[in-house]
């Protein structure tokens, strides 16, 4: 038995100092509790039984000790601190894992609470004896089927999974089970036959449960497995004929009193046929088009919800065919001038009302010629804005408004057909005056600083953005308000180009005027001066001075050539100054990363569809912009691969869906910006 390591260690020391035979707890141990119990089966103590002690964490029941009872069954704890606790006992045949006082799972146990110090010496467990399900496997010609697997679980899947192998005869035994409800299972397709639960059920949702009491045996749960069941057919086109290549076919069930789907479905070919073996009972048929994206999710027969779809029964051992007519896509196109001119990258944003709120069905942006296809998958009412990211024209809503409250909706009554003629022309907005121009400071010479003015702009503007040019083209990255000149830069004549913006006015830009052409730094090096140094020294200047008479003062001599000798050496290191100057290596300049239009969620909220996050735009090119992407659903993260596409799954059904983007340029701090979160994901 298990006892507390501190409690030996005392005890030894006391009887090896004080001599004793026995002595009484350590006041040191007084705090300690423990839990004890008897383990019987059938009413016999049982030893030799391994018990483990459980302690609840706060959120799950955690194993800490194990411990294995003596002659009369007994099981000790000791030396446990305060807290809850459930203990399980593990024995052998005919028995089956079981809890205190009787229970099957630890999660049905009953819970043992200490208090500092407290014993519990009545956590007695009952052993559980097995029960069993039996019964025999064969085909429809009543031959058995031997080394299938049978498998039997819970009703809900979460706590058993209890498996066995046919014999020679197709008979199996699923032995170890307790008192609950089981679904069992038949692995038809191991031996080329249909699968099925039993009672000839085609899923587990359909499935008769089976009753299992504790130490008795239910028997004659048997199956006779059929050859396999089957569903084919084509996908085509509603209207065309054409069939639909590679179409994802999701299989629907009932579920209590809602249809709902399940993780069987099959893809179309090229030629748009499908097929799925091994599959029988009552379904309904949902056809989703992830590859072409130009139909909408059509319900057999052309239904746009589950509830309003046909039945298809796929009898046991038999076959059907569906053959499904997709229905296409409504649009609403259009085209966007401005001043009577097509206008490409505008944005156009559309809404759907959805009870008594408008929500955001999709955005895109217009085309090279100026035109536009949103995909609107569902019949309702529409609300098209459009804005240009660039702030050039002012933000319009269809038709012709300048809000959102006096917009026109755009009402689609069927799928299938286009609304067509939602255009938008345009209003330029005012530029910015400008009543003097931007200038440039600073010498064009290699290795200094050039500083852009703004000049002076009505209305005052709120954004200023600069862009150095050489000769006319941009400088790659110079794009702050100064400049430091490179080498590279030698005989190019710079300008700035300043580009302004103000509430109201479209983006304004003047080009300063050019510097004279950038020369070469001509700081005087220091090896120059300091060379004639030499010439003079004192010697010769001295040398006469042996010659003269002692009538002939010295120090008249000393005074008048030394003086002018001292002022003139210290000269040669201040020299030393433009030299470091220009052979530094030109400081670099900071960059920035600024977003102009936010990332965007694109694509329709609907299962089989794909989701797509548009990397908006930004002050540098996106060619030079590293981006990485994380996929949130009702908030929480998707672990997956950092990519800018989803494909919405079953699972997601109900749930909105956003995307967390990351911007990364060489230089620049990171920039991390999360979309819109989608509607609620429609099956």
């Amino acid at each position: 038995m298990e006892r507390s390591r501190r409690g030996r260690v005392l005890t030894i020391l006391l009887v090896a100092v004080l001599g004793l035979v026995s002595l009484t707890s350590s006041p040191a141990l007084a705090a300690d509790g423990s839990v004890s119990g008897v383990v019987t089966g059938t009413g016999t103590p049982m030893g030799e039984v391994n018990v483990s002690l459980y302690r609840w964490s706060g959120s799950t029941w955690g194993w800490v000790a194990n411990d294995f009872t003596d002659a009369s069954g007994r099981y000790v704890f000791d030396g446990r601190a305060a807290g809850d606790y459930r203990v399980g006992a593990e024995p052998s045949a005919p028995y089956v894992e079981t809890f205190h006082p009787a229970a099957d799972l630890v999660t049905s146990g009953t819970t043992l609470t200490l208090g500092e110090g407290e014993v519990v010496d009545d956590a007695d467990i009952a052993l559980l004896r097995a029960g069993t399900i039996e019964g025999r496997v064969t085909d429809s010609a009543g031959d058995p089927v031997a080394g299938l697997e049978v498998t039997a679980t819970d009703t809900r899947v979460e706590t058993r999974i209890v498996e066995a192998t046919t014999d020679g005869d197709g008979r199996y035994v699923i032995d170890g089970l307790t008192t609950a409800d089981y679904v069992v299972q038949f692995a038809g397709h191991q031996a080329g036959l249909q699968g099925e639960f039993y009672l000839d059920a085609g899923s587990r949702t359909t499935a008769t449960p089976v009753h299992v009491v504790s130490g008795e045996p239910t028997r004659d749960i048997d199956a006779e497995l059929t050859e396999p069941s089957r569903l084919d057919g084509t996908v085509r086109d509603r209207d065309t004929g054409d069939p639909v290549p590679y179409a994802q076919v999701w299989l629907f069930e009932r579920q209590g009193a809602f249809w709902q789907p399940t993780s069987i479905r099959a893809y179309t070919d090229a030629q748009g046929r499908y097929a799925l073996d091994g599959v029988f009972g009552t379904y309904r048929l949902l056809v989703i088009d992830s590859y072409g994206n130009t139909h909408t999710n059509t319900y057999y027969p052309e239904s746009l919800s589950v509830d309003d779809a046909a039945d298809v029964v796929i009898p046991r051992g038999g076959g059907e065919t569906v053959d499904v007519a997709m229905l296409g896509e409504a649009r609403i196109t259009g085209t966007v001038t401005g001043g009577g001119e097509s206008v490409a990258g505008v944005r156009v944003d559309v809404d759907l009302l959805d009870g008594d709120r408008w929500v955001s069905w999709t955005s895109l942006d217009v085309v090279g010629d100026g035109s536009y296809a949103a995909e609107v998958a569902t019949p309702g009412t529409y609300r098209v804005s459009f804005r240009d990211p660039q702030q050039r024209f002012a933000p319009q809503w269809w038709d012709g408004a300048d809000s959102a409250d006096t917009a026109t909706p755009v009402v689609v009554d069927v799928v299938g057909v286009d609304a067509t003629g939602i255009d938008a022309d345009l209003d330029l907005l005012p530029a910015l005056t400008n009543s003097s121009p931007p200038g440039i400071t600073g010498d064009p010479v290699v290795g200094r600083t050039l500083t852009a003015t703004t000049g002076t702009w009505s209305p005052e503007p709120d954004l200023v953005r600069w862009a150095w040019l050489s000769e006319g083209e941009p400088i790659p990255g110079a794009t702050s308000a100064s400049y430091v000149l490179r080498t590279a830069d030698l005989g190019d004549r710079l300008s700035v180009r300043v580009t302004v913006r103000a509430p109201g006015h479209r983006p304004t830009a003047v080009d300063s005027a050019q510097t004279s052409a950038v020369a070469e730094d001509v700081t005087p090096t220091p090896t120059p001066t300091v060379t004639p140094t030499p010439t003079v020294t004192p010697n010769p200047t001295i040398t006469p001075t042996p010659t003269a008479t002692p009538t002939t003062s010295a120090p008249t001599t000393t005074p008048t050539v030394l003086p002018t000798i001292t002022p003139e050496l210290p000269a040669p290191p201040a020299t030393t100054t433009p030299l470091t100057t220009a052979t530094a290596d030109p400081v670099a300049e900071p960059v920035h990363l600024e977003v102009d239009t936010r990332p965007r969620l694109r694509g329709a909220p609907r299962v089989g569809r794909t989701l797509r996050v548009t990397t908006g735009r930004w002050s540098a090119d996106t060619a030079d912009i590293s981006f990485s992407y994380r996929w949130f659903v009702d908030g929480r993260p998707l672990r997956r691969p950092s990519r800018p596409r989803l494909e919405v799954a079953p699972r997601f059904v109900g749930a909105r869906i956003a995307v967390r983007v990351t911007a990364r340029l060489d230089g620049a701090p990171t920039v991390t910006l999360r979309t819109r979160p989608t509607l609620r994901i429609e099956a």
